[in-house]
């Protein structure tokens, strides 16, 4: 059994890998609240204490575990004030996440909107997962599928053919992208029903749900909110949908993600606000799920700073969470959960601070931005974030049989 001192270590190993899932997202900007506003939202959705409102107010880091809703989730909660304007916010969270991407990431790319068969190309299984397909039958299976994605690997490959390798992946890759066609032609209707286990998980039952936890949206954007929910059948301007994917390495084994973006990006004169919602639509290994919301808030303020906020929330789900994992393990995947939640936040209000035009200069410059010139900074804000390295450390403390 490993001592305490190498699991630690191996957490923070493990946790600086997924720094990556951070690495692909938008913006948006929502409807004007108030600052006092702000604050009675915030009250009302997270458990904050009277500290950590002076902490607020002070500037300085308050990340929370929230509770979770279900077996196997962990969410996690973020909030930072920063004296600058949302592009050079933007900038410095940029800037923090740029040191980790070639480190953690093997490949990662944008596919079209609406997607290409092309876009898949470079997608690629590793020789064991191949053969792991082989092995593959409903209810028991080392990649996450759905029951008909197992049923055409039966059907469709000759596995005893010299080229079944190159013909499984390419029926892999022809697969995700009749998936990922499906769920923007269908919204969340279309989400996958992973069969690798005995017991299903579908996910078009797990995510819905989630949307109305999201309490900043629907309080200070529900038109976005309902966006959110009725997608992709209904409209919204400054609305922009990307699907991103990579494929990073967690310990010997590499996971392939695929995440649906969701920015709303506007800018007024006397209130800003830009969102970010992120939706883990596939991950070939460990994950079931993960959903979160960026914000970054900015108020007018008297003094001529900027009242500003970065606002961070997530749930993510796993199936391997959902057994009797010790209470010390627990313990040590949240705390490197909300140290790595801190660090993030601390090294973004450090960066966007290092220059702050008077208020007059900022907003004038930001005029000038092209509409969605700002979400472009935010390729670091992936709501896969925090909570999934809260996942993936435990998760290297078992043996998995995905």
């Amino acid at each position: 059994m490993c001592s305490n001192s190498k699991i630690r270590n191996r957490g923070r190993r493990l946790i600086g890998y997924l720094w990556i899932v951070l690495l692909f997202t938008g913006g948006a900007a929502a409807q004007p609240v108030t600052a006092d506003q702000m604050k009675e939202i915030l009250a009302a959705g997270v458990p904050l204490d009277p500290e950590d409102a002076r902490s607020i107010a002070d500037g300085k880091i308050v990340a929370k575990l929230l509770p979770a809703k279900a077996r196997g989730e962990v969410s996690v909660f973020g909030i930072v004030r920063v004296n600058a304007p949302l592009k050079d916010i933007s900038k410095g969270f940029g800037k923090t996440m740029s040191r980790q991407k070639n480190k953690t990431a093997l490949r990662w790319g944008d596919l079209s909107y609406p997607p290409e068969a092309d876009d898949f190309r470079r997608i690629t299984l590793s020789g064991g997962e191949i053969e792991d397909l082989k092995k593959c039958v409903i209810g028991r299976c080392k990649l996450k599928l759905s029951a008909s994605m197992i049923e055409r690997f039966e059907a469709e490959i000759d596995w005893t053919s010299t080229s079944h390798k190159k013909e499984a992946a390419a029926l892999y890759r022809r697969a995700l992208f009749e998936y990922v066609t499906e769920y923007l032609r269908k919204g969340d209707g279309g989400l996958i029903r992973y069969h690798d286990q005995r017991t299903p998980v579908d996910l078009s039952l797990e995510i819905p749900p989630i949307y109305d936890r999201f309490f900043w949206i629907r309080e200070s954007a529900p038109k976005f909110h309902q966006y959110l929910k009725k997608f992709p059948n209904h409209e919204l301007p400054n609305v922009k949908n990307a699907i991103n994917w990579s494929t990073v390495k967690i310990g010997l084994k590499p996971v392939i993600l695929f995440t649906h973006v969701i920015t709303y990006d506007g800018r007024q004169t006397d209130f800003s606000q830009i969102l970010i919602v992120s939706k883990q639509i596939y991950s070939n290994h460990y994950f079931d799920t993960s959903i979160g919301f960026t914000a970054l808030a900015t108020f007018p303020a008297a003094d001529g700073k900027f009242d500003s906020y970065v606002i961070y929330m997530n749930h993510s789900r796993s199936g391997s969470l959902g057994g009797g994992f010790g209470k010390f393990i627990r313990k040590i995947v949240e705390d490197e959960a909300l140290d790595k939640l801190e660090q993030l936040l601390t090294e973004t209000k450090e960066n966007a601070e290092i220059h702050v035009p008077n208020e007059r200069e900022a907003l004038a410059a930001e005029k000038n931005v092209p509409n969605g010139g700002i979400a472009q900074y935010y390729v670091s804000l992936t709501v896969l974030g925090v909570a999934v390295l809260i996942l993936i450390i435990w998760l290297a403390f078992r043996r998995s049989n995905r």
